[in-house]
């Protein structure tokens, strides 16, 4: 299921996210949770680019 979001357009992902979040089975609700997060809304990615803004540019 998760891996369907790959194949969406990017402005159809976060549609995608909400309704795999429904349609998910108990047992995967933490798991759906957390691609969510990491995954699919860039909170790793975000960290680590403001690290990436921080450091001087090299000449």
């Amino acid at each position: 299921m998760l891996d369907g979001l790959a194949f969406l357009p990017v402005d159809d992902v976060a549609s995608g996210m909400a309704y795999l979040k429904k349609s998910a089975p108990d047992v995967l609700t933490s798991v759906v949770d957390y691609f969510g997060t990491y995954s699919v809304s860039g909170v790793f990615r975000t960290k680590y680019q403001r690290l990436d803004m921080l450091q001087p540019d090299s000449p």
